[in-house]
């Protein structure tokens, strides 16, 4: 119940009722779990409470897995180090944040901690937040390596999907990279065609898509005074649903 509160207060960038609730949930002797911080923090970005959103992650870092909960929909998660496991939703949620402020360094960050130390699965989503940091940091040709690593360093590979060629062949354009730009909508077309790609923007409410479909053009203009426009990745679990603000689907395996 106050993980769905808090999905709707992330949805209105309602910073302030989502801060509230989550006192109320720690009040109630509740245990937050890594939905109830990936909601917090995407309706800090929305708020464009940055600061409150890197305070956030560092809470769930740092908390305790300890400690009953008085609901079975509440219980804590263990880990072999007995605290808190950092989980691929909120991972994406935090990566994106940082993206939207240029923090590219940290997210890249965020990303090789989610293999290296947390063994935490890295999904489209994940990537796709990446690729936006990167290039909004002016970083083109290393989101282009991203690209690369993530269909062949992951295990299974992590395919791209509409967003990913959306981000990358305006940036290209943008770079004027125009012949990379060209390739990569060869690519994007031809995993069309065979039913390989998957269409992000299916995932989102009708009501959203004009608006998350201009604000992946604007992420992949370079880091141009134009700006992100304040989307964000965070309420929610797989590549297209984490920008549109939707409940996680039960059919995914993080």
């Amino acid at each position: 119940t106050y993980n769905c509160l808090l999905g709707g207060y992330a949805r209105c960038a309602d910073w302030d009722g989502a801060f509230d609730t989550f006192g109320e949930l720690k009040r109630a002797r509740f245990v937050p779990d890594a939905y109830t911080y990936t909601h917090l923090i995407s309706a800090a970005e929305r708020a464009g409470k940055h600061q409150e959103a890197d305070a956030v992650w560092h809470e769930a870092l740092s908390s305790s897995s300890s400690g009953a909960s008085s609901s079975s929909a509440s219980t804590s998660r263990q880990t072999t180090r007995g605290s808190f496991k950092p989980h691929t939703v909120m991972c994406g949620a935090y990566v994106h944040c940082l993206g939207t402020q240029g923090r590219w360094m940290e997210a890249e960050a965020v990303v090789k901690k989610m293999r290296d130390e947390w063994g935490v699965a890295r999904n489209a989503a994940v990537y796709n937040a990446l690729l936006g940091a990167l290039v909004r940091g002016n970083n083109v040709d290393k989101a282009l390596k991203v690209f690369d690593s993530m269909q062949s360093d992951e295990r299974p590979a992590v395919m791209p999907t509409e967003i990913s060629f959306m981000i990358l062949i305006r940036a290209c354009l943008d770079d004027g990279l125009s012949g990379k730009a060209k390739d990569l909508s060869g690519i994007r077309d031809a995993l069309a065609e065979s039913g390989a790609l998957e269409n992000d923007f299916s995932k989102y409410e009708s009501r959203d898509v004009e608006q998350r479909a201009k604000d992946a053009f604007r992420y992949g203009n370079g880091g141009s005074s134009s700006g992100y426009g304040g989307s964000s990745y965070g309420a929610d679990a797989d590549a297209g649903r984490l920008s549109a603000g939707l409940p996680p689907r039960q059919d995914k395996n993080f």
